[in-house]
Parts: C-alpha cells; sequence; structure tokens
C-alpha cells in the first residue's frame, strides 16, 4: 500500500473572508469587533471572541453591504442607531491608546445635519467620527482635556472607510480615509499636545450611528472595530482594502 502526503499551505491572506482578514490585522490589540451583517433579530454580534455584543434600535438589517459577501444595516438617520456599549468593553477600552475604524455610506451629505458614524466616550470625554453639517466633510475628533480634531472634505457616494487612531504615549491622534477601491491614507496633519482621558464609557455615549440616541447617521455602516492600540498606517490601508 502505497501513502500519499498532501500538504495544505495556508490561504493567503487575499482569499480570506473580510471579517477573518479584519481580525487577523488587528490581532490582540482587538477590544471589539461588530460586522454588522446579520439576517434579522436586535443583535449587533462582537466576532473579537471577547462577546461584546451591541443591540440595534430601529436599523434595517440585510441591505447589500461593502462587496465581501456579507449583508449590513441601513440606519434612517431619524430614530436608527447601535449601542455598542457593554460592562466588558469599559472595563478593556482605553481613552489614552487605541483605534475606531469602519466602513461608512452616507445618503445624506447635503442635508445640513451632524451625523455620527460612531461616537465613544463617556461623561466628559469621548472621540468619534462624524459627517458634519457641511456638504462632503467628515471630522475626526479626541476630546480629553484637550481638543485634537481633523476635518475632512471629499466627495463620495460609495463605500468609504475611515479611521482615526490615538496615542498619549506617542502624543499623536490620526485620521485616515479611502473611499473604495482608492487606497487608505492619513488625511490632515498629525495632531499633538493631547491631554488627559479621565471618563469611563457609557451606553448614550458609546454608540454606532449615534450619540446619546441623537445626530443618528443616514445610510449604511458596517464593519466597526475598536482596538486598544493605534493601529499603524499600513495595517489601516489594508483594512480598507475589501478582498
Amino acid at each position: 500500500m502505497s501513502t500519499r502526503l498532501i500538504l495544505f499551505a495556508p490561504r493567503p491572506m487575499s482569499v480570506l473572508s473580510y471579517t477573518s482578514k479584519a481580525a487577523a490585522l488587528a490581532g490582540a490589540s482587538l477590544l471589539a469587533y461588530w460586522p454588522c451583517g446579520e439576517s434579522s433579530g436586535t443583535a449587533m454580534l462582537d466576532a473579537s471572541g471577547s462577546g461584546r455584543n451591541g443591540t440595534y434600535t430601529g436599523v434595517v438589517l440585510g441591505q447589500p453591504g461593502i462587496g465581501d459577501g456579507r449583508t449590513c444595516p441601513l440606519y434612517d438617520g431619524i430614530n436608527d442607531f447601535a449601542d455598542a456599549y457593554s460592562a466588558s468593553l469599559g472595563g478593556v477600552f482605553s481613552g489614552d491608546e487605541g483605534t475606531l475604524c469602519g466602513f461608512f455610506k452616507t445618503s445624506a451629505w447635503a442635508d445640513a445635519t451632524n451625523r455620527y458614524m460612531a461616537h465613544i466616550g463617556g461623561a466628559t470625554n469621548r472621540l468619534y467620527i462624524l459627517k458634519v453639517s457641511t456638504t462632503n466633510q467628515i471630522q475626526f475628533a479626541w476630546l480629553g482635556s484637550t481638543t485634537e480634531q481633523v476635518l475632512l472634505t471629499i466627495s463620495a457616494t460609495g463605500w468609504g472607510h475611515v479611521a482615526l487612531t490615538w496615542s498619549k504615549a506617542a502624543d499623536q491622534v490620526k485620521a485616515y480615509a479611502a473611499i473604495l477601491p482608492a487606497a487608505s491614507a492619513q488625511v490632515g496633519a498629525t495632531q499633538t499636545g493631547l491631554g488627559t482621558w479621565s471618563s469611563v464609557l457609557t451606553a448614550a455615549q458609546t454608540q454606532i450611528g449615534g450619540r446619546a440616541s441623537g445626530n443618528l447617521f443616514s445610510g449604511y455602516l458596517a464593519h466597526w472595530m475598536l482596538c486598544n492600540q493605534a493601529l499603524s498606517a499600513a495595517t489601516i490601508a489594508q483594512l480598507a482594502v475589501v478582498p
């Protein structure tokens, strides 16, 4: 009897699902990762393995996603948002070091309304990525005892990827953006002079698609994640690529 030895090489990153790819890129820094591909229910499931699930309010699930084979929610800008808070997330989140990033597709560039893609914070300190009331502008902000922000003017009708990184140790806040399929790059100047972050997270201030159930996003949001370190520009560029 002859024996055949069959070797299976690991699959290259390019053929992994986007969810697997994103989790692998973030690695041990991943605190929570919400792909937002549910077809029913109200749970916004955490794919990090830490069980930090969120809860949808009002969204329409099962809408066309970023092109990775998954669906995503539609936020109507009126009463839709997702509560991303959990006690577990609050226990590990740091306002001194981290990354917030995800995909968006807005249906309301010119509606003269501030609309949060994601907002993370507590009683006095917060960070967020916001479609501002001025047409075609996005604001990236870290607000501790100082305010560090980047304003981007952008024109897009399709999916985009945005990221905010912060590091007290490096004294840097950076913003990144890409409109698919263009490559992701840092936008605006690196912000320095970071003050102190003292807040713990609260449910009202830790949401995808809104803040305290106000300034609600109008459009589509998918694959949002929080990390406990400032990811590199190279890693964020890879996160903006849909396999």
